[in-house]
């Protein structure tokens, strides 16, 4: 586990240079190879930092840079993309992909990583390596890690919240809750900000009582998987209708679990889980998997043990900051280095797919799937909710959850691998 706690006299520029010395030194280890190296480039601040840390290192070398582009106006990154490869003169190389494209792949891809995976972004992955193999590269740095362990997704603001509360920061919270209702960037934040804001400013007894009941619905609910939400607690009813939940019971799957927090920082214990058992260990998986199938050696500068443990020692602010600004200190760090608008950037896109699009051009596929022998053999899913769920989808009742891609890749991969379930 990383060690936290040790650098509270640090400022937060000393904490910046030290942290831009090590990331470039983490970045010049990783481009030692006797073979041609390039750098996947999703327009996000990480590769994009690592990109532009290469042509800070060496100005003369020839980067490759390898990119995702998405057609969908709302998900594409291409200007991002653009702008990053202008910036350090690169050799630039994108692709752009099809929802047949995906479906003919689709088996192999399944065996490629092996079990379900978790959306369609996967196959993005898998098509930025096979770009990279047809380019002749065999090494690809990539930008992995850095979420997790900087504040990097938008649920760290519930746990930097829950931070400020369990140390009793209440001027802090408040801030904290004001800044985050006002942000158009956690519009949709489960901390139910408006109200909490409301509630601060009341007599303190009453405050307390109230943030501690509002401080364990949070931590259970940003706590539980997605998965863990829907088979309800205790044996309670689910509302997900595609879910089999007695399945689920008999096999001893249960919601709710607590992780404590040393010195009260919730975020930095939700940094731990997610680089440990959450999001991070899933990634790395579907990176390795997607990479040694094109016979590339993928390599992940931000995860080192020297540079995690160091943020780890920073306080959480200098983390996510008052106004929710996630990456904060790496942002100061690269300064100089990454163009000033990628630092700045406040959304998040990655690898995203127009999944919902794509599935719908698809239709004939998915509703195949669903209909197949192969998924009335899945007791954990109820067919008939799941087709339900999806004509609602098509007839634009329900709104589109990535649950569908999840059922269609379990389906898939029961049915080439001859799967059977426990009764």
């Amino acid at each position: 586990m990383p060690h936290w706690g040790q650098n509270r006299d640090i400022t937060f520029d000393e904490a910046a240079g030290y942290l831009r010395g090590l990331f470039l030194r983490n970045v010049e280890l990783h481009l030692r190879s006797d073979v041609p190296v390039g750098t996947a480039l999703s327009g996000g601040i990480d590769s994009s930092a690592i990109v532009s840390a290469v042509r800070h290192l060496y100005p003369a070398q020839e980067i490759h840079t390898f990119s995702y582009l998405a057609d969908d106006p709302a998900l594409t990154e291409e200007r991002w993309v653009t702008l990053v490869n202008d910036h350090n003169g690169t050799v630039p190389h994108g692709v752009r992909v099809t929802p047949e494209e995906m479906v003919a792949d689709l088996d192999a891809l399944i065996a490629t990583q092996d079990v379900p995976f978790a959306s369609t972004s996967i196959y993005a992955q898998h098509r930025v390596f096979r770009l990279t193999r047809e380019a002749g590269i065999k090494v690809m740095l990539d930008g992995q890690g850095s979420d997790e362990y900087l504040a990097g997704y938008a649920n760290f603001v519930a746990y930097r919240m829950a931070s400020l509360l369990l140390q009793g920061r209440w001027g802090e919270a408040k801030r904290f809750a004001k800044a985050m209702n006002a942000s158009p960037y956690y519009t949709g934040s489960r901390l139910k900000m408006s109200t909490l804001g409301k509630t601060l400013p009341n007599g303190m007894r009453r405050l307390q009582a109230d943030l501690r009941l509002r401080l364990g619905c949070l931590l259970a609910s940003e706590g539980m998987s997605g998965l863990r939400r829907a088979i309800g607690r205790k044996g309670g009813s689910t509302r997900a209708v595609w879910l089999n939940q007695q399945w689920f019971l008999r096999q001893g799957v249960r919601g709710w679990y607590k992780r404590g927090y040393p010195g009260g920082e919730a975020m930095k214990g939700h940094m731990c889980s997610q680089l440990t058992e959450g999001s991070l260990p899933a990634l790395l998986r579907y990176e390795d998997r997607n990479s040694m199938a094109h016979s590339i050696e993928s390599r992940v500068p931000f995860l080192t043990t020297e540079i995690v443990e160091f943020v780890f020692s920073l306080p959480e602010e200098y983390i996510l900051t008052e106004e929710g600004i996630g990456k904060a200190v790496f942002r100061q760090a690269l300064r100089g280095i990454a163009p000033d608008p990628i630092l700045d950037r406040r959304d998040k896109i990655g690898f995203a797919t127009p999944e919902r699009a794509w599935l719908h051009l698809v239709r004939p596929w998915v509703e195949g799937v669903l209909a197949s022998e192969r998924a009335d053999d899945i007791p954990a899913l109820n067919k008939q909710g799941m087709l339900d769920e999806w004509n609602g989808v098509i007839s634009g009742a329900r709104p589109y959850k990535q649950n569908l891609w999840h059922w269609l890749n379990v389906i898939r991969w029961a049915e080439r691998y001859d799967v059977s379930f426990a009764p």
